[in-house]
């Protein structure tokens, strides 16, 4: 019977060998749409999620309370004049989706087709 030493592999691990003349880097495209909650077009809808899920009575209340709430509200509302939308999310270390874990631990990290305004990057 053959045993083998280190370089093992299982259900929860996967091993491989890499070579190149600099450190290695990978790049992925990793279609995140599944993750998204919210949708947000226009600044109606954009005030109704910000009240909603920072339980605020209103907009000017949050700006008079909370600065890091009210900085992302007003980068959101200079993304929506430019035209984009807002998309929303949460991610948690106990999803059980690859993706999720991903972004929890890793931040959005790499080139991205979208502007960070929460999160980790």
């Amino acid at each position: 019977m053959k045993i083998r030493n280190g370089f093992v592999s299982n259900s929860s691990s996967s091993s491989f060998i890499i070579a190149g003349k600099k450190a290695p880097r990978m790049t992925i495209d990793v279609d995140i749409s599944s993750l998204v909650e919210y949708t947000i077009n226009n600044k109606v809808e954009l005030d109704e999620y910000f009240i909603d899920q920072y339980c605020y009575e209103s907009i000017e209340e949050m700006k008079s309370e909370d600065k890091w709430v009210s900085d992302n509200y007003d980068n959101c509302l200079k993304e929506l004049d430019k035209g984009n939308t807002i998309y929303a999310g949460e991610v948690s270390s106990d999803d059980d989706d690859q993706y999720s874990s991903l972004i929890y631990y890793g931040g959005f990290k790499g080139k991205t087709n979208f502007k960070i305004i929460e999160g980790e990057k």
